[in-house]
C-alpha cells in the first residue's frame, strides 16, 4: 500500500492553534482559481503529486542516466523510473520568502520507522518515528541565495537553493522522500506570521518579540515531498521489500 502524505493545521480551538498554516501544494495544470479542475486535483492527490508543509516550496525530480528516464511530482512526469545500473540522482529545488529560513535537507530512503515509548512504559502501545538516512546542511552541502524579484520594491525578495544527491548503487527497488526545514538556534521561527509557541517568559517586551527569536523554539519552516520510486529489478513497478 502506498499512502499519500498530506499536511493540515489540526486546529481544534480558535485561541490555541492557528488555522491555515500547514497546507498542501497540489500539482495542477493551472494556477487560475476559476479554471482549476477538481477531478485533476483529485488525481494529483491520489498519485502523490503533493508537497506538504509551511513553506518552503519544493520541486523534486529523480533521473537515471542508464535509462534516460526522469520522474517527478509535477504533471506529465512519472513518479517511478527505472535504472539498469542501480544509480539515480535526486534533484531538489527549494524556494521560500526571505522570512522563511531553512538550513537542512533530510532524505528518507527506504526508511523503516522504529518504535519508541514516549511514556517510558514498554507494555503500552508504542509510537513510531523515523530518523533521516541523509542530512544535508546549508553552507556545507548546498547554498541558499537571495533573489531580488522586483528591485524597485523594498523587500521583494525570495530565497532559493538546489541540491543534487546521488542515490546508489541501489540493490533493490527504492523510494525516497525529501524534507527541508529550519533548525532552532540556526534559523529563526516564523514569528510573527505564525505566532505559536514563542515563550512569553523570554519575551516580556515588544523589542524582545522583534529581535528574531533565534533559539527560542517557535514554529520553524518545514516542508516535505511525497515519495518518488526507482525500479531497480527492471519490471517497471515498485516492489516493496516484504511483498510476496
Amino acid at each position: 500500500l502506498v499512502y499519500v502524505g498530506t499536511s493540515d493545521s489540526d486546529t481544534h480551538h480558535r485561541n490555541m492553534a492557528q488555522a491555515g498554516t500547514f497546507r498542501n501544494f497540489i500539482a495542477s495544470s493551472t494556477d487560475n482559481p476559476q479554471l482549476i479542475d477538481e477531478d485533476e486535483l483529485t488525481r494529483s492527490v491520489k498519485e502523490g503529486r503533493t508537497v506538504g508543509g509551511y513553506s518552503p516550496f519544493l520541486r523534486a525530480t529523480v533521473h537515471a542516466d542508464s535509462t534516460g528516464q526522469t520522474g517527478g511530482l509535477a504533471l506529465g512526469l512519472p513518479t517511478i523510473i527505472s535504472t539498469t545500473d542501480g544509480n539515480a540522482t535526486l534533484h531538489l529545488e527549494m524556494q521560500s520568502p526571505v522570512w522563511v529560513e531553512f538550513d537542512t535537507v533530510e532524505l528518507y530512503v527506504n526508511n523503516v520507522p522504529v518504535p519508541y515509548y514516549d511514556d517510558g512504559d514498554a507494555f503500552t502501545t508504542p509510537q513510531y518515528r523515523a530518523s533521516p538516512d541523509v542530512v544535508l546542511t546549508a553552507g556545507v552541502d548546498f547554498t541558499v541565495t537571495e533573489v531580488n524579484d522586483h528591485p524597485g520594491i523594498p523587500g521583494a525578495r525570495h530565497s532559493e537553493a538546489e541540491v543534487d544527491y546521488a542515490l546508489g548503487p541501489l540493490s533493490r527497488d527504492t523510494w525516497v522522500v525529501a524534507l527541508v526545514r529550519g533548525t532552532d538556534g540556526i534559523s529563526p521561527p516564523l514569528f510573527p506570521v505564525v505566532p505559536n509557541d514563542i515563550p512569553s517568559e523570554t519575551n516580556p517586551t515588544l523589542s524582545d518579540l522583534l529581535d528574531g527569536n533565534l533559539g527560542e523554539a517557535g514554529i520553524l519552516s518545514l516542508s516535505f515531498t511525497n515519495p518518488l520510486f526507482i525500479d531497480v529489478n527492471g519490471n517497471g513497478v515498485y516492489d516493496a521489500p516484504l511483498a510476496p
